[in-house]
C-alpha cells in the first residue's frame, strides 16, 4: 500500500558514501515501502514519486540541486510543476539517471509510471 505525504514532511536520504544525510521537503511525495515509515513522522530512504511546485522562492539551481539529489537517492520518477508556465516537466530514473520527458501542459492528461491508473488531467492543476 502507498501513501501520499503533503509538505511539511520530511524525507531523509543518505549520499551514496553513507557518510551524508540530506533532509528535503518535496511538496508531495508518495511512498510505497512502510519499511521507510517506521517512525511515522518521515521518511527513510527514497519514495517512489517527488512533486516539486515551483514558487517565486524556488531558484532554479535549488531545484537542480534536488532534483541531482533525488537522482543519487535513485527517486524513481522527479515531477516539477511550473504554474507560471502551466507545464509539467517529468523526470524517469534510467539506469542511475534521470531522463527528463517532453514537457506537458494544460490539457494533456498524465500518469506517474508507476501508477498508470492515476489519470491527471493538467487542466485541473493549470
Amino acid at each position: 500500500v502507498c501513501e501520499l505525504f503533503v509538505a511539511p514532511f520530511d524525507v531523509v536520504l543518505t549520499s551514496s558514501d553513507g557518510k551524508e544525510n540530506t533532509v528535503l521537503q518535496p511538496d508531495l511525495c508518495v511512498v510505497c515501502d512502510p519499511e521507510k515509515l517506521k517512525d511515522g513522522k518521515r521518511c527513510n530512504g527514497a519514495p517512489d514519486w517527488v512533486v516539486e511546485i515551483v514558487s517565486p522562492s524556488n531558484a532554479e539551481k535549488e531545484l537542480r540541486k534536488k532534483m541531482e539529489i533525488y537522482q543519487e537517492a535513485q527517486v524513481s520518477e522527479y515531477w516539477v510543476i511550473r504554474p507560471e508556465e502551466k507545464e509539467l516537466d517529468i523526470y524517469l530514473l534510467r539506469e542511475g539517471r534521470y531522463v527528463p520527458q517532453l514537457p506537458l501542459f494544460a490539457g494533456d492528461i498524465v500518469a506517474p509510471e508507476k501508477f498508470p491508473q492515476l489519470q491527471i488531467d493538467l487542466t485541473t492543476i493549470f
